[in-house]
Parts: C-alpha cells; structure tokens; sequence
C-alpha cells in the first residue's frame, strides 16, 4: 500500500521493470495492463517493461498480496521476483547491472531486444534511484549492504542470498548455470541424421548431458575443445530450498525428481514428482530447462516420470489420465473439464475456498486452446471466491473478467 500512498510510482525504477502503472489505471473499469485469460485472475500488474512483461502482485487467500511475481507475456509463464515489491524491484535493480542475469531470465527469448534497447546503468546510478532506495528501507537495510556492482556476479548473489533477498529467482538463475552446457546449435550440428524426432533428440541432449550419445558427446568435445558438466545434485540443492519457499514451482520438484531419479531413489523421485503434478505448467520453466522433450508423452514432465516409473500410479488416476490423453487440444479440454467439475463438487459440499483453488487450475494447470473458454471459469472464480470470503480475489477475477468480455465478445 505505502508503493501508492507514497506515490513512489511517480519514479522511474531503473532497470528492465521501469513503467510503473498509476492509480488511475488500476482503478479504470477495463484496465489495459490485464492481459485477460493469458494473465492469470490472481495477478495484478504492478510495473512492466516495453516488451509486454510485467510485475505483478499475485492475490493470496487471505485478501492479502502474496508474492511479486514476473509474468511473462511469451507464454504466460511467471517466477517470483520477491515475498514483496521492495525485494523485486531489488532483484530488478540487480539484473540491470548483471547482463548475464539478464540473459538467463525470460528476457533472452527476445534475442537481445532488450539488451540492445536499454543501456547498462552506472554503478552511481543506484544512489539516485529514488525507488530502490524506498526499497531497501522498506526491507529495513542500508543501500550499502547490497553488494557492489563492481563485484563478479557470483560474489552479488551471494551476497543477496546472505540477505535473504529474492531467493526464489536468484536460485533460478544458480540452477540454470549448473545445469547449463553446449547450445542447441552445437548439438543440432553433431546429430547423423534429419528424421521427425531430431528436435525432441536435441531437446533431451539438451536437458542431460547423460542422454547425449556417446559418438555424438565425443564430436562435441572435439569441436569444442571443452568438456562440459552439469552439476544435479548442487542444481537440487538450490531447488529443495525453492520448494520450501515457493512450493508452486513446477521447475523445482521436477529438478528434484529427475535427480532422485538418476541417483536410483525410486521413493523419493515419484513424491518429488507427485508435488509437481500439481503445479501449473506455467512454472516449469519449460524453456529454460528443456523439460519438453516428453510433451509427446504427457502435458507435464512429471506425470510424464510417473507414467515411465509406476505406471500404476496413473492407472488410479483420473487427472493423470487427462494429462496423457494422446491428442494436445483433448487434454487440455479434459483438464479444464476435471477440474471445473470438481469444483462444482466442491461448493455443493460447502467448501468454495477449494473450489477456488480448483478453478484457478482450470484456467491456469495447462490452459486452454481458446480465449473463450475463460469466460466461464473467471465467472466461476467470481462466484466461489466471493463464496468464501475471498473478496479480493473476487473483485480482480471481475476486472479481468470485464476485459475479456470487452476485448474479445
């Protein structure tokens, strides 16, 4: 509240996220800065860049603000950036002095638009930044305490994370590189043949170094003149502390399972996997981590593991079942359809909080194929949410709602 009540939004953040929306706007019946069905009827835009990116608010159960999350308009993906707005636009002040920080959030998807179009600040720069300032004495800590930006990026993570400072994504970025090696190009060129499953091919590569064939690891140590690792069981640590902190990222369990999984630990690998089943596949980070290359399997690489290591499991499953339905459009018509169902079963028997949480996965578990079909589950949302007490959810389902039915009926 104090971001509006100080009327900090009149400053401009320097860094990616420096449009700030004003009052005026959020109060407007149909705001433009909703992206209605894309943006899930949880989130409110905060600040946002020039490329249709924006920080949101995320609304919790208790009509209170959650987490600050990045939604990304590529795809609708979103990854917090901080328990609150000071600890995101502290994260956001630090990718604008990291360029390779840079590279490895969403932003790299728009093949450097955005490094081209914004000119790195200065280190000087932060002590004019009216809004980091205000940030940092919102968290209660000194603009000193942030790491220098003359230090290698490493040392500032560190450093932040010393802080308790935007874990969540600050992990996010230690797990990419730990797992990170050769790029898609020098992979694709290292494969014998062109056949229909050359992309899933790279994909997997991509993913794990162990599922690069032998003669093809071989020609890419000698093109490269490197050999490469990836660190999975440091890449797990970080991920275990993700799922503590923010227990609906799909990346995280799924990370966890994959390395359970190689280390021969059934048990632990399919309640890893079963945790990320429940997570949206809005927060896998699917591009980021290649997960992918099982789409022909499944909507979800976890249900996708499940199936390989207790296809039981998914036998006893209605859900799971949805998930592995051959055909791409038919799960995602059968997902919305199991869980508005359940929903209606959820209010009949006097419980409208699950049934909220219900149908925010009908629209948000894999999406829909059709903008239309948002209309009847944001008017749901509506309905149960305000059912249970759960006013503020309420009213911003009804304001997306009104910017669908204004942009698209």
């Amino acid at each position: 509240m104090d971001w509006f009540d100080s009327e900090r939004w009149r400053d401009q953040p320097i860094g990616e996220f420096s449009r700030c929306v004003t009052p005026k706007e959020l109060l407007d019946r149909c705001p433009e800065v909703i992206w209605p069905g894309l943006m899930g009827a949880d989130l409110l835009p905060i600040i946002g860049n020039e490329f249709g990116d924006w920080l949101c608010v995320r609304l919790g159960e208790g009509n209170v603000a959650q987490e600050v999350v990045y939604w990304y308009h590529g795809g609708g993906d979103w990854l917090p950036w901080g328990q609150g707005l000071p600890e995101a636009l502290i994260f956001n002040s630090f990718c604008s002095l990291n360029p390779t920080c840079r590279a490895g959030q969403m932003t790299q998807s728009r093949d450097g638009a955005f490094a081209n179009a914004i000119s790195m600040p200065q280190a000087t720069d932060r002590h004019r930044d009216r809004v980091l300032c205000w940030a940092v004495e919102r968290i209660g800590i000194k603009l000193e305490q942030l790491p220098s930006p003359r230090l290698p990026e490493e040392i500032s993570v560190n450093a932040l994370l010393s802080l308790g400072i935007a874990e969540v994504p600050l992990r996010f970025l230690k797990v990419q590189k730990l797992l990170k090696h050769w790029s898609r190009e020098m992979i694709d060129a290292t494969l014998d043949d062109n056949g229909s499953e050359r992309v899933g091919r790279i994909d997997r590569c991509l993913f794990d170094l162990d599922l690069i064939p032998s003669q093809q690891l071989a020609r890419l140590k000698e093109q490269s003149g490197e050999t490469k690792v990836q660190r999975w069981n440091a890449a797990a640590a970080h991920a275990r502390v993700v799922t503590e902190q923010s227990p609906e990222q799909a990346w995280a369990w799924q990370i966890l399972g994959y390395e359970a999984e190689k280390q021969g630990q059934r048990k632990d690998a399919l309640h890893y996997y079963e945790q990320a089943s429940q997570c949206s596949t809005f927060t896998d980070q699917t591009a980021r981590f290649h997960f992918h290359w099982t789409e022909p399997i499944a909507a979800k690489f976890s249900v996708a593991r499940l199936s390989a290591i207790d296809p039981e499991r998914i036998e006893r499953s209605p859900y799971y079942q949805t998930l592995l339905l051959p055909d791409v459009r038919e799960r995602a018509t059968e997902v919305r359809r199991f869980w508005i169902t359940l929903s209606h079963s959820m209010m009949q028997s006097d419980r409208p909080a699950d049934a909220t949480r219900c149908l925010l996965a009908a629209g948000w578990d894999v999406g829909s194929r059709s903008i239309h079909d948002y209309r009847e589950v944001l008017e749901l949302i509506v309905e149960a949410s305000r059912a249970c007490g759960q006013d503020a959810r309420s009213e911003l389902a009804a304001t997306h709602l009104r910017c669908l039915e204004q942009r698209y009926f």
